[in-house]
C-alpha cells in the first residue's frame, strides 16, 4: 500500500495525482490539515474508492467548502454530526452496502405487494383527469454518476417545462394538476421508484437524485456537490425528511449536508430512523 503526505503546494499534489492515475497502486492517503487544494482533489479520488484519511480539523472545513463551523439539525431521534462526519474516509461499508442492497430489493418487493391497490387507483385518477400518459419519466444522476431513467407517476400537465426550460419544482408548485397536488403532498407520486430499487438504480434511502442539468449547474457551484453519488440515490433520504423543500442553490447546499452526514455514517439504524420519519411526514401530508 502506497502513502502520501501533502503538505506543500501544487507541485506535490500533481505528483500524487500522476501516480494515482498511472499506477493506480495509491490505497490510501494523508492529506495535511492545512492543505485545502490537496482535501479538494481527495474528496473527488474517495469516489473512485481511494481510502483517505483526514485529521479532525480538514480542510473540509474552511471557508468555501460545504462544511462550515456548523453542523445540520438533524432532530432528536437521529444522531447529531460528531467528529468523524469531518475526519473519517467517504468510502462507505461494502459490506453494509451489500446488505443494504438486499434489503432494499425484499423492501421494494414488499412495498409493491401492499401498494399495488393505491398504486392502480392512482393510475386511474391521473388517466381520468388529465389527457397524457400516467407515468413520468426523467433521467438523473445515481451512483458514481451514472445516469437511469426515473419513474414517477405524473402530477403536472405534459410537456410543463416546454417553455421553460428545466426549472426547480417547489413546495405548493402551481403547475402541478390537481390530482397531481394531492399526490405530492402525500408523496404517492413516488410510489413507481419501487420498480427503479428493484432495478438496483435507486435504494429505499439515499440522497434525492437530481437532474444532470441541475447537478452539472450546482457542482459548479457547491463544492464537493459530486460526493452525494458516492451511494445510491433514495426514494426518500434524510434531507427530505429534515429540511423543507429547496429550489435554489442555497436549499441544495444545506440539504448536501445532510445528504453527506447519511453517506459517511450509513447504517441499517440510520436507514430505519429515516423511513421512520418518512412515514410520518407522509401520513401527516407534508410534502417535501
Amino acid at each position: 500500500m502506497s502513502t502520501a503526505t501533502l503538505t506543500a503546494g501544487p507541485r506535490d499534489l500533481a505528483t500524487l495525482e500522476m501516480q494515482y492515475r498511472i499506477s493506480r497502486n495509491l490505497e490510501t492517503a494523508f492529506v495535511s490539515r492545512t492543505h485545502k487544494q490537496g482535501a479538494t482533489a481527495l474528496t473527488g479520488w474517495e469516489l473512485g474508492g481511494m481510502e483517505t484519511m483526514r485529521p479532525a480539523a480538514s480542510p473540509d472545513r474552511l471557508r468555501g467548502n460545504i462544511w462550515t463551523e456548523s453542523r445540520p439539525q438533524i432532530g432528536p431521534k437521529i444522531p447529531a454530526p460528531d467528529s468523524r462526519t469531518y475526519s473519517d474516509s467517504f468510502s462507505p461499508s461494502k459490506q453494509y452496502l451489500l446488505v443494504k442492497s438486499v434489503l432494499d430489493f425484499i423492501g421494494a418487493v414488499f412495498l409493491l405487494i401492499i401498494a399495488a391497490p393505491v398504486m392502480a387507483a392512482v393510475a386511474l385518477a391521473i388517466k381520468l383527469t388529465s389527457p397524457g400518459a400516467v407515468l413520468f419519466r426523467q433521467m438523473r444522476v445515481g451512483q458514481n454518476g451514472r445516469e437511469f431513467m426515473l419513474y414517477k407517476f405524473r402530477s403536472m400537465p405534459e410537456d410543463v417545462e416546454a417553455k421553460t426550460g428545466p426549472t426547480w419544482s417547489g413546495d405548493g408548485d402551481v403547475r402541478a394538476t390537481p390530482v397531481g397536488r394531492f399526490l405530492r403532498r402525500f408523496h404517492l407520486d413516488e410510489l413507481p421508484q419501487v420498480f427503479n430499487v428493484l432495478r438496483g438504480e435507486m435504494s429505499l434511502v439515499g440522497p434525492r437524485p437530481e437532474r444532470p442539468c441541475f447537478v452539472r449547474f450546482l457542482r459548479q457551484l457547491i463544492p464537493n456537490y459530486d460526493l452525494r453519488h458516492c451511494v445510491k440515490p433514495g426514494i426518500t433520504g434524510l434531507a427530505q425528511v429534515c429540511y423543507p423543500y429547496g429550489a435554489s442553490v442555497e436549499d441544495a447546499s444545506k440539504k448536501l449536508r445532510y445528504e453527506l452526514y447519511y453517506a459517511r455514517h450509513i447504517s441499517l439504524r440510520l436507514d430505519l430512523l429515516t423511513l421512520a420519519k418518512t412515514i410520518n411526514v407522509v401520513l401527516a401530508g407534508r410534502g417535501q
